[in-house]
């Protein structure tokens, strides 16, 4: 009873997902709804509203078509998980436990809080197999990553078709759910094989941009009922200025700007010495 939902730019890579899906989901009820944006490209949003619209059952799969799932009878998880608990809204493969009050992405907050189990592939070549922040099968977290996206179908929460393009539709769906009473969880039972990594471009920038305005009232987030530490907004905000200083440095300068004027006495702020240690 999953509803699976691609929003597809290339045939092929379409091709060999279904297959994969067909040979590791198991024996359950399933649709995949691949759904063709190579010639309109609308904004992702939008193709899963159009996908949520359409879907026949009550669980609903968003994922990428560059991965490949290397559990099987995944399906039967997922459902396991949403029939057990119905206060579980979202469930994905990467994520964090905190969000904090800076327009960042999720993999700029601390990296104690991110709850990580795949298989990322890296522009470089490197291949690497990520599991952390588990004590469990499940763990809590705010935000989810975009790349495998599950979600109990709820006809009052949509995807904000506000936020165009491509970045931060899975911040802000993930935000919509927790306001709507929802828990937030990652799995390490479901292991997929991503094939591309993030850009930081300049519509992801923008996107940034747009997703803090509209949601900026509802941060920060945490799983400790939404407190967060000076030190993890510390984080948070070098984390995203060093990120920037390479190749976007206007945009850096003015988010050290804001920061400063926030933490004017912060030694940091002078050093921005935060290591990179992760990039998703």
């Amino acid at each position: 009873m999953i509803s699976i939902i691609v929003c597809s730019v290339n045939p092929g890579l379409l091709q060999a997902l279904k297959k994969n899906i067909t040979e590791t989901i198991g024996i359950i009820s399933y649709e995949i709804l691949g759904i063709d944006n190579s010639v309109e490209n609308l904004g992702i949003s939008k193709i899963y509203n159009y996908g949520l619209e359409r879907a026949k059952y009550p669980f609903i799969l968003c994922v990428h078509e560059d991965i490949c799932f290397r559990t099987t009878m995944w399906g039967q998880i997922l459902l396991n998980y949403f029939e057990e608990n119905s206060q579980l809204g979202l469930i994905g493969i990467a994520g964090s436990k905190v969000k904090t009050k800076t327009p960042n992405g999720w993999w700029e907050n601390e990296p104690d809080n991110w709850v990580m189990n795949l298989i990322q592939h890296y522009k470089n070549g490197k291949v690497e197999k990520i599991q952390r922040g588990f004590a469990d099968d499940l763990e809590e977290v705010v935000v989810i990553d975009g790349v495998f996206l599950a979600l109990r179908k709820d006809s009052e929460i949509k995807f904000d078709e506000r936020i165009r393009g491509f970045h931060n539709y899975d911040q802000s769906i993930s935000i919509r759910y927790r306001l709507a009473g929802y828990k937030i969880m990652v799995t390490r039972e479901i292991l997929i094989e991503h094939f591309s990594s993030g850009a930081k471009d300049p519509s992801w920038l923008i996107s940034n941009r747009h997703f803090f305005t509209l949601y900026k009232q509802h941060l920060p987030q945490s799983v400790r009922n939404n407190r967060v530490s000076k030190e993890e907004v510390t984080y948070s905000y070098l984390r995203l200025i060093n990120n920037l200083k390479r190749e976007h440095k206007l945009n850096a300068m003015f988010y050290w700007l804001n920061y400063w004027r926030w933490n004017p006495m912060e030694k940091k702020t002078y050093r921005l010495d935060i290591s990179d240690r992760f990039v998703p």
